[in-house]
């Protein structure tokens, strides 16, 4: 897209390929990939965003296919773990495939959410068919004041 860095992470674990993460940055932004700051086990990508008179903070992007192991939550858990000590913003976009409508389901994540006081900030379902309605695209960040407005 003109007028934008395209930084991507193409999918290249456990034998799959096809997919990863992305991130379309403003041509115009002052950004650094922070690779101390993610997981070869995860799709994951996280830049850290510098702007005149205004604080530093960081934007991660992160994909949970659907059929992977409770073990993936543990490997973002200790990136969080990093991203918490920065003491730094952050916000984490990212389709997790975790169902936030289903406490049953998201109990793990959410617990990690409450540990490192992160706010989920989208409250409602984010993929809707006939007979169901998840909530798996997630919002997440230590500065939820930052925000004025988010939703789907």
């Amino acid at each position: 897209m003109p007028g934008f860095d395209v930084v991507r992470k193409d999918r290249s674990m456990n034998g799959r390929f096809g997919g990863g993460v992305c991130l379309y940055i403003k041509t115009n932004v002052n950004y650094q990939i922070r690779t101390d700051l993610t997981n070869d086990c995860l799709e994951m990508l996280t830049s850290e965003i510098t702007r005149p008179q205004s604080k530093t903070f960081l934007v991660s992007s992160w994909y949970r296919p659907p059929n992977s192991t409770l073990d993936l939550f543990k490997e973002f858990e200790s990136v969080i773990d990093k991203m918490d000590t920065t003491n730094i913003d952050y916000y984490l976009l990212g389709d997790i495939n975790c169902d936030f409508l289903d406490s049953s389901k998201s109990s793990l994540l959410s617990s990690f959410f409450d540990i490192f006081g992160l706010t989920q900030l989208i409250n409602e379902p984010t993929r809707v068919t006939e007979t169901t309605k998840s909530l798996t695209d997630l919002c997440v960040t230590n500065s939820p004041d930052n925000i004025l407005k988010s939703g789907v």
